[in-house]
C-alpha cells in the first residue's frame, strides 16, 4: 500500500526509491524476512487504476460486509485486499468518495482503524519530505534499474494517477487563507499601535497576536513549498487602485527580470497575445463581478519581450467587502503550461490532418466507434457514395444509425475488436459491397478505448471478379471443347490450367504441378531432357517455345506430340508472367514419315542392285537421286551430276557412251 500510495506523490524520487526497495535494493525498512519482489510482480501494481465508479461501488460493498471480529490480514491479490487498497487510498487523497471510504473501512478495522489512520499520515509526511528536498535524485542502482526495465520506467515516469492530484486548488487555498491572515495581521498591528497611544493600558490580547503571526509564519511556509513545487508565480490585485504585487517567478512568466514591475493593465497592453486579450479581459470583469462567485480560470498565451510566446493558467479568487458588497482585491497563481497547450496543439493538429484524410479518402471511408458502440468518428467518400452525412453517425450508437440486422452483424466484430483482437471482412450494405478492417486504440494506460475501421468500396472490384469468372468459365469451356492438349504455366513453370484432354489422355485429374515434374513424370525418358533445354532456352530469351516429343497415355504407350507455346507479358512492365500453350497429337504423322523413310530406304537398295542407270531429277533437271551403277560408270558423284538436264538436252547418248 505504501509503495502503490507513492504514485500519487508529484515527485517521482519517492515512488522510484520505493519501488528499488520492493525488488531489494537499497536498505528498506520493515520486515526483513520478506523476500524481493521481480519487476513483473511490481508492474501490475504500477499499472491498476484507481478504482472509481462502479469498481469503487464493489470495493466498498466488499469491505462492508468484511467481518471484523477476527481481523487477519488478507492474502496479497484477494478481492479484499484491492477493496482495501482502494478505499484506503481514496481517503488518503481526500476524494469526494472519501467519507464513505472511510465508513466501508471501519467495518474492516474496527478498533484498529486508528493504526490505519497513522500509517496514512505517516505516508503523507513521506511524501512531504520528497517535496521539501527538490535537490533528490535518482541513485545509480535506480538509475540502473529503469535503463534496464523500459515498461517500468514509464510508468514510474509518466504515471497518469499522478495529474490528477489537487495541487492547484490547494495551493489556492493558501493563498486566500495567506492573504487573509495578512489583512487580519495588519488590522491588529494598526488597532495595536492606536490603543497604544490612546491608552497604554488597554489590554490587548498579546497571545492572540502571537497566535495570529505563527498561523502566518505557518501559512507563509505552506505556500512556499507549494509554490516551489509546482513552480507556480503568485500575484494580489488590489482592484480599487488598479495595484499589483507579483512575486518573482510570475514576472519570469511574463518573461519579465525579476526586480521589474508589472500592472495589470500593462499585461493586457503589452504581453497578452491579442487573440487572447479581449476574452481575459471579459473574464476578469466577470471575477470581479458583485454578483458572481469571485472565480478566475483562464487559459492566456503571453508574448515575451523577445518575442516567444508561452501559455499560462490563471486562476484566482476575488475577495468583496460586503457592504456595499464590492470587489477589493484578487489573489491568485499562474503556471506554465506551454508544453501541455503544445502537445494538444499537436494533437489538434493530428486529429485536424486524420478528419482531412478521412474526408478525402478516396471509394473509402474511416470510423472510429467508442466502448458504448458509438461514433466518434465518420468521414469519407464511400460514406458520401452510399447516400450518408458524418452527422448520420456521429454520437449515435450503431443501433440508432443502422438498421437492426446491420448492426447485429457489426457489433461482433466492433467487440472484437474491443477485446483487442483486429477483424477484416467483406461485407455488401447500402447497395455496395465494402472490404472492412478495425483494429483497437489503446489509451496511455494500454486499455482499449475505442475501435479504428476502415472501410473500402470494392463494387467495381467484386464485378471485376465476377465479370474475370465468366470469362475463365467461358475459356475453360473453349478449351475443353478443342480435340489438343491446352495448358498454361506461369513465368516460373508453375503449371496453373490443363484442359480435360490433358486429363482424358494421361488418366490423370489436374494437380498443381510444373513443366519439370510433368517432362519427369510423363514425358518420355529420352525426350525429357530435351524438352526442359528448349523450355529454358524460351524463357530465357522470351521466344516461341516448340518441341516434339512422346507422352505417355493412360494405358502406358507412348504417342507424340507437337508442343508449342507462346509467351504473354504483363501490358505495364512488358515482363512475361505466363505462357499459353497446345500439345498437338502428331503421332499418326510421325508414323507416315517413318514408313515413308523406311519405303525409301527399300527403294535405294533395290536400286543399288540393279545392272541399269537409275536416276531422278525433278522438273528443273536438278537430280533427286542416281543408284550406284550410275555413280559406278560414269564416275561423277555429288555436285557434279547435280544437273543431267543439260546433259541430256544435247545428246545423252553421246555424252554416255
Amino acid at each position: 500500500m505504501f509503495v502503490y500510495l507513492s504514485r500519487f506523490c508529484e515527485v517521482r524520487y519517492c515512488i522510484a526509491r520505493h519501488i528499488g526497495f520492493l525488488v531489494g535494493l537499497g536498505y528498506p525498512a520493515g520486515d526483513r524476512h520478506c523476500l524481493p519482489q521481480t519487476v513483473e510482480q511490481v508492474l501490475p501494481l504500477l499499472q491498476r487504476s484507481l478504482p472509481r465508479g462502479e469498481e469503487l461501488e464493489r470495493a466498498i460493498a466488499l469491505c462492508a460486509a468484511y467481518d471484523s471480529s477476527g481481523f487477519e490480514c488478507p492474502n496479497p491479490d484477494a478481492p479484499e485486499e484491492s477493496a482495501i487498497i482502494a478505499c484506503a487510498t481514496h481517503v488518503f487523497l481526500q476524494t469526494s468518495d472519501a467519507s464513505r471510504a472511510i465508513v466501508a473501512l471501519q467495518q474492516v478495522f474496527g478498533t484498529r482503524l486508528e493504526i490505519l489512520n497513522v500509517f496514512l499520515a505517516f505516508v503523507r509526511m513521506a511524501h512531504h519530505w520528497a517535496q521539501i528536498h527538490r535537490e533528490l535524485r535518482f541513485e545509480e542502482d535506480i538509475n540502473h534499474l529503469l535503463a534496464t526495465h523500459e515498461v517500468l520506467a514509464n510508468y514510474l515516469l509518466n504515471d497518469p494517477e499522478v495529474e490528477d492530484n489537487a495541487l492547484n486548488q490547494r495551493v489556492l487555498l493558501e493563498i486566500a487563507e495567506l492573504g487573509q491572515l495578512k489583512e487580519e495581521h495588519k488590522s491588529l498591528a494598526v488597532a495595536y499601535e492606536v490603543v497604544s497611544r490612546e491608552n497604554e493600558q488597554l489590554p490587548i490580547e498579546r497571545q492572540q497576536r502571537q497566535r495570529v503571526e505563527e498561523n502566518l509564519r505557518q501559512s507563509e511556509a505552506r505556500l512556499q513549498l507549494a509554490l516551489d513545487a509546482a513552480q507556480m508565480g503568485t500575484f494580489v490585485w488590489h482592484i480599487q487602485d488598479e495595484r499589483a504585487e507579483l512575486d518573482a517567478r510570475m514576472l519570469v512568466l511574463f518573461g519579465l527580470p525579476t526586480d521589474s514591475t508589472l500592472t495589470l493593465r500593462e499585461a493586457l497592453a503589452n504581453f497578452v497575445h491579442p487573440d487572447d486579450g479581449t476574452g481575459y479581459a471579459e473574464a476578469l470583469a466577470r471575477a470581479i463581478d458583485p454578483a458572481g462567485d469571485g472565480a478566475l480560470r483562464q487559459e492566456i498565451c503571453v508574448v515575451h519581450p523577445d518575442g516567444s510566446v508561452r501559455w499560462l493558467a490563471i486562476t484566482g479568487q476575488t475577495f468583496f467587502e460586503i457592504q456595499p458588497r464590492r470587489a477589493v482585491r484578487m489573489s491568485g497563481i499562474a503556471a506554465d503550461i506551454s508544453d501541455r497547450k503544445l502537445a494538444q496543439l499537436a494533437l489538434q493538429r493530428s486529429e485536424a490532418r486524420l478528419r482531412a484524410v478521412a474526408a478525402n479518402l478516396p471509394n473509402g471511408a474511416v470510423f472510429i466507434v467508442d466502448r458504448e458502440l458509438r461514433y466518434q468518428l465518420a468521414a469519407g467518400k464511400a460514406l458520401e457514395q452510399a447516400g450518408m452525412t458524418p452527422e448520420d453517425l456521429v454520437d449515435k450508437t450503431i443501433w440508432e444509425a443502422l438498421d437492426p440486422e446491420l448492426a447485429t452483424s457489426y457489433e461482433s466484430y466492433f467487440r472484437q475488436a474491443l477485446n483487442g483482437e483486429p477483424y477484416s471482412l467483406e461485407h455488401h450494405s447500402h447497395e455496395h459491397d465494402y472490404a472492412s478492417h478495425g483494429v483497437p486504440l489503446f489509451d496511455a494506460q494500454g486499455g482499449v478505448e475505442a475501435v479504428l475501421a476502415v472501410s473500402y468500396d470494392i463494387t467495381e472490384r467484386k464485378l471485376a471478379e465476377v465479370a474475370l469468372r465468366e470469362s475463365e468459365q467461358r475459356f475453360r469451356l473453349m478449351a475443353d471443347a478443342v480435340p489438343q492438349i491446352v495448358w498454361i504455366t506461369d513465368a516460373q513453370g508453375r503449371v496453373e490450367f490443363f484442359n480435360k484432354q490433358w486429363s482424358n489422355y494421361t488418366g490423370v485429374t489436374y494437380e498443381p504441378t510444373t513443366a519439370a515434374q510433368v517432362a519427369a513424370n510423363f514425358v518420355h525418358p529420352e525426350d525429357g531432357e530435351r524438352t526442359m533445354a528448349a523450355f529454358n532456352e524460351a524463357r530465357r530469351t522470351g521466344s516461341i517455345f516448340a518441341v516434339e516429343h512422346r507422352i505417355r497415355s493412360a494405358q502406358g504407350a507412348y504417342r507424340w506430340f507437337l508442343v508449342r507455346a507462346e509467351p504473354y507479358r504483363d501490358p505495364q512492365t512488358g515482363e512475361i508472367v505466363r505462357w499459353f500453350g497446345a500439345s498437338v497429337d502428331i503421332h499418326d504423322r510421325k508414323q507416315a514419315e517413318a514408313t515413308i523413310l523406311q519405303r525409301e530406304a527399300q527403294f535405294r537398295q533395290l536400286a543399288d542392285a540393279m545392272p541399269q542407270q537409275v536416276w531422278i531429277t525433278d522438273t528443273q533437271g536438278k537430280t533427286q537421286y542416281v543408284n550406284q551403277q550410275w555413280t559406278t560408270y560414269t564416275g561423277l558423284q555429288g555436285e557434279r551430276t547435280a544437273f543431267l538436264k543439260p546433259l541430256l538436252d544435247k545428246d545423252l547418248d553421246e555424252k554416255i557412251g
